[in-house]
């Protein structure tokens, strides 16, 4: 389980699955989460685990790249597992 800052765990899942064919398991509507960001990830293996990773990257460079005053001022996000 990891925690989601910067962007919603909603919008994190909506990304991996639109741009990349991951699914993840976005726990922001779960009882006990109360709105919080969070997200399950579950890897089979290396080849896997480093997709995930890439993706992620480029999640976060594409993220970079946007105006700040279009995503309320934040500039990038991070994942606390």
């Amino acid at each position: 389980m990891c925690r989601v800052e910067g962007m919603s765990s909603r919008t994190l899942a909506n990304l991996l699955i639109d741009k990349y064919n991951i699914l993840i398991k976005d726990l922001s509507t779960k009882l006990g989460f109360e709105g919080r960001q969070y997200i399950r990830i579950a890897i089979k293996g290396r080849e896997e685990n480093e997709f995930l990773l890439k993706a992620l990257e480029e999640i976060g460079e594409e993220k970079n790249r946007i105006d700040p005053m279009d995503i309320g001022g934040v500039m990038s996000y991070n994942l606390e597992c």
